[in-house]
């Protein structure tokens, strides 16, 4: 039942979702308490300067809370700036990672998984693909999909040493587009 529900949420929410593609709301992304965590990497820092989503409400900034940092890549929650008690208040992730031998292309990092009857997600009606960013930048965007919760859609691309991702909760290709387009 509650997994209908779910189905039931996502289907009429994202529905809308076309009509509202070039007029989503964004807000800035504050990096202010995890800046110089990132500055001290060493790693050329590709950071969205702005959160689009459905969600966001524009009169607010959006602040990152710091998971990884070190000279083999970084990982940040963006998320509400007000105290939520963990991961729920994420609405994106901002990532890099040394690329390294053996880590997987692009395209193979988010391979379908085996279809189980019993368990399918509810996915969004977008389709995976490489595109091409205004400065050229070939990057691969991944449609979110869920199981029991939001799913993260994923912007990611080699640049340099580093494989770069923005994931975006129930996030749009234009969406996330618009967050790394902010990034250059």
């Amino acid at each position: 039942m509650m997994r209908f529900l779910l189905s039931l949420f996502l289907f009429f929410t994202l529905s809308t979702l076309p009509a509202l593609a070039q007029t989503l709301p964004q807000a800035p992304i504050v990096y202010q308490s995890t800046q110089s965590d990132l500055d001290r990497t060493g790693i050329p820092l590709q950071l969205p300067q702005i959160i689009v989503a459905p969600s966001v409400n524009p009169q607010l900034g959006y602040g990152t809370t710091l998971q990884l940092a070190s000279r083999e890549g970084y990982s940040l929650i963006v998320g509400n700036r007000t105290p939520c008690g963990g991961t729920p208040c994420a609405l994106a992730y901002v990532e890099a990672i040394r690329l390294v031998p053996g880590l997987p292309e692009i395209p193979k990092m988010f391979v379908e998984p085996a279809d189980d009857p019993e368990n399918q997600p509810v996915r969004s009606p977008e389709s995976a693909s490489w595109l091409k960013l205004s400065n050229g930048q070939k990057s691969y965007f991944t449609p979110w999909e869920s199981f029991l919760g939001p799913g993260y859609s994923h912007l990611t691309w080699d640049k340099g040493y580093y494989r770069y991702d923005i994931a975006l909760k129930v996030g749009t290709r234009d969406a996330v587009v618009q967050m790394a387009e902010s990034s250059f």
